[in-house]
This record gives C-alpha cells, sequence and structure tokens, in this order.
C-alpha cells in the first residue's frame, strides 16, 4: 500500500477577461428615471380612464332604465315636440327619490319647453313679417313701402335666428348649457309678461 495516495486538484479557472467585459456592459447600461416614471402615470392614467368608462357606462344603463320606467326613453320619444313634452311632463309628476341620479328627464323638459319657445317665435315671426311685407304693398308712398319691407324682413330674418336656437337646443348635452338656457327663456318671457302688464296697465288709467 502506497504510503501516499495522489489526490486530483481541479482548479476552476476563471475567465478575468470576460467577467470584467461583463462589468463594463453593465456599467453602460443607464435607466432612464424619465421614462420610467412616465410610463408608470402612463399606466396609472390608463387604469383611472378605463375604471371610469366601466362606470360611466354602468351608469348610463341605470339611466336609460330609469328613463324606461318613467316612460321617456329612446325608444319611447317621437320627433314631435309637444308629444315628447307631455311625455316629460308627466314623466316628471310619476318621479320618485330613487329615480334621482340616473336620469336627465327634468333637463330633457328644459330642451323641450326652450325649443318649443323659440319655435312659436320662429312663427310668430315670420308671420308678422310677411303680414307686414304684404300690407306694405298697399301704401301710395314709396317711403312707407320700402320701411314696411325693410321691417317685415327684420322679421323674417329673426325667425330664422330662433329656428337656429331651437336646432342648438335640440343638439345640447351639457346640463349647464340647458339650464342658461332655460333660464335666459324664462327671462325674457318675464320681460314681455312685463311690458304688457305695464301697457295694460297704462290703458287702464
Amino acid at each position: 500500500m502506497a504510503l501516499f495516495e495522489k489526490k486530483t486538484i481541479i482548479k476552476n479557472e476563471i475567465d478575468y477577461e470576460k467577467l470584467a467585459d461583463i462589468i463594463i456592459k453593465t456599467k453602460q447600461v443607464d435607466i432612464d428615471y424619465d421614462k420610467f416614471a412616465s410610463s408608470f402615470i402612463d399606466a396609472i392614467e390608463k387604469n383611472k380612464k378605463e375604471a371610469q368608462n366601466s362606470e360611466n357606462k354602468k351608469r348610463e344603463i341605470q339611466r336609460e332604465t330609469t328613463l324606461h320606467d318613467l316612460g321617456v326613453g329612446k325608444g319611447d320619444l317621437t320627433n314631435n315636440k309637444f308629444k315628447d313634452f307631455i311625455k316629460q311632463f308627466f314623466a316628471v309628476l310619476k318621479m320618485k327619490k330613487e329615480h334621482l341620479g340616473y336620469h336627465d328627464v327634468i333637463a330633457d323638459l328644459k330642451k323641450t319647453l326652450s325649443q318649443i319657445f323659440f319655435q312659436i317665435l320662429e312663427i310668430a315671426l315670420i308671420l308678422f313679417g310677411y303680414i307686414i311685407i304684404l300690407r306694405s304693398a298697399f301704401y301710395a308712398s314709396i317711403i312707407y313701402r320700402i320701411s314696411y319691407s325693410f321691417l317685415g324682413f327684420t322679421f323674417v330674418f329673426f325667425s330664422n335666428v330662433f329656428r337656429i336656437a331651437s336646432y342648438e337646443v335640440e343638439l345640447m348635452e351639457d346640463e349647464s348649457k340647458i339650464n342658461e338656457t332655460f333660464i335666459s327663456v324664462l327671462t325674457f318671457i318675464n320681460v314681455i309678461a312685463a311690458i304688457a302688464a305695464a301697457v295694460f296697465a297704462f290703458k287702464g288709467l
């Protein structure tokens, strides 16, 4: 038996050049913190938008269900403004506390009232304008004919202004704008009523 046994020693050789190259490449990799922060913020905003869209869809379904229960849903209304006004009027009478928050019945009613008001003004002004124009033909004076014709065409022009206003009200979706328009209509009616009351009071004297 041999006094000494030969032991095999395995050396793990390290490639220092390769290791140094890896370290250098790692150090050369720069992290764009601004880009990272921007991506993180974009991800948060995207999640917020998705959550908001989901909530909006849910509220729209609840709103349409409530409107349909009140008889003024998308399939219940027609293009006849007076019929729609009657339906919306009775819908307001049927409204309960649980209906609040998921409908625009009052806003739609204000829209319809404003449209009817502008349409009435449109018809009244155009009729009045043509009557004045036709009446101008019976005046012998050229000055009277021109003056009355000009006045008549002015009424016709403003009738078209109110016709366009009626179309604009129909396209309104923002409730604040609908309220502003409705308040303007009420103010105009109050002014007309005040002038008429003053005229009748003056005649009474």
